[in-house]
């Protein structure tokens, strides 16, 4: 993938990251090609021992017009480390032959370690996708062993967030 980073509103740094990564198999899948998809779904963060439910979040993307790729990836979530809205962008994902798809990231700067990561798969016709992504944001100083893992870490280690959305083709 090609740019996957949060834009920020508050308190915390702006950073752009590169990187990429496959997803597992199952049931073949093709998303719509050349497809405007939108959804929501809901941002769970680590304010206690388990993932609790916070907001609402959003999300848009577009297929490529040969369906390979992800483009336009754009999600919100909501953080209470600093108490703010944030945003994570991709520029581009590509889709596996199952219709999964995936990619991460992370950005390390003087405040901390943000850790991103996005994964979803089409439905069987393509008309609608199930989408995750996290931001785990590690304090300076501190250490977590898997950042990218969804085990709830301590909240004086990390402040994470985590949407759960599902998308629908709008056009295409």
């Amino acid at each position: 993938m090609k740019g996957l980073g949060p834009r920020w509103r508050g308190q915390s740094v702006a950073c752009a990251v590169v990187v990429g990564l496959g997803f597992a198999a199952g049931a073949s899948a093709a998303p719509k090609h050349g497809a405007h998809y939108t959804g929501r779904g809901p941002d769970y963060m680590n304010k206690a021992s388990k993932w609790t439910r916070a907001a609402t979040a959003h999300v848009s993307f577009n297929t490529s017009a040969n369906g390979a790729d992800v483009v336009s990836f754009d999600g919100v979530f909501h953080y209470y480390c600093g108490s703010g809205k944030g945003y994570i962008t991709a520029k581009k994902i590509r889709i596996k032959s199952d219709g999964s798809f995936s990619d991460r990231g992370h950005h390390v700067d003087k405040e901390g370690a943000e850790y991103l990561s996005i994964w979803g798969k089409f439905n069987k016709s393509g008309t609608s996708a199930k989408v995750s992504y996290r931001f785990d944001f590690v304090y300076t100083g501190k250490h977590v062993k898997h950042p990218y893992s969804t085990k709830v870490k301590p909240r004086l280690d990390a402040c994470e967030s985590w949407v759960r959305a599902t998308t629908r083709v709008t056009t295409g």
